[in-house]
């Protein structure tokens, strides 16, 4: 049986506004969440950030360092992401290099991964957003400092 013109298009006309509801949503999440503005605000709340080196290797011990509050600054311009990559997102499929855990006393703020030096990884994000290439020099000299093992690894290098 098919339908008369009008229901036809009706029907085409809720499905498009649908469509056009999710992708608006989407993208409107997208934006909001940015990386930036949540690593910011939990950079404002938080006392401490710890840096937790990730190991295939269990035998091994991961590196583990705490950054105190005046150190903020700089680890926020090592996070730096532009206002695009929340849209225009890539996604690999280990788990990182290492993660930062936002906290304020015993709170977990937020949790952010690093992927390869040079993307992160917001633990309920949409996928990976680019660093800046000055934020990802900036952080490589962050975890060279400190002695994170992924600051030396070339590409294609293992990770132990």
């Amino acid at each position: 049986m098919a339908y008369p013109a009008a229901v036809r298009h009706r029907w085409i006309l809720a499905w498009t506004s649908v469509a056009a509801v999710l992708v608006l949503g989407y993208f409107t999440a997208s934006v909001i969440t940015h990386p930036g503005s949540r690593i910011r605000a939990a950079l404002a709340s938080a006392d401490r950030v710890v840096i937790v080196e990730h190991l295939r290797d269990e035998t091994l011990e991961p590196r583990v360092v705490t950054l105190a509050k005046s150190r903020f600054t700089e680890l926020g311009d090592a996070l730096d992401t532009p206002w695009d990559s929340g849209l225009s997102i890539w996604h690999c499929l280990c788990h990182g290099d290492a993660h930062l855990e936002f906290r304020a006393g015993e709170r977990l703020l937020l949790v952010v991964g690093i992927q390869h030096l040079k993307a992160i990884r917001l633990a309920d994000g949409l996928g990976d957003a680019s660093l800046t290439a000055a934020a990802a020099v900036k952080l490589r000299a962050l975890f060279t400092e400190n002695g994170f093992a992924c600051a030396t690894r070339k590409p294609g290098d293992p990770i132990p």
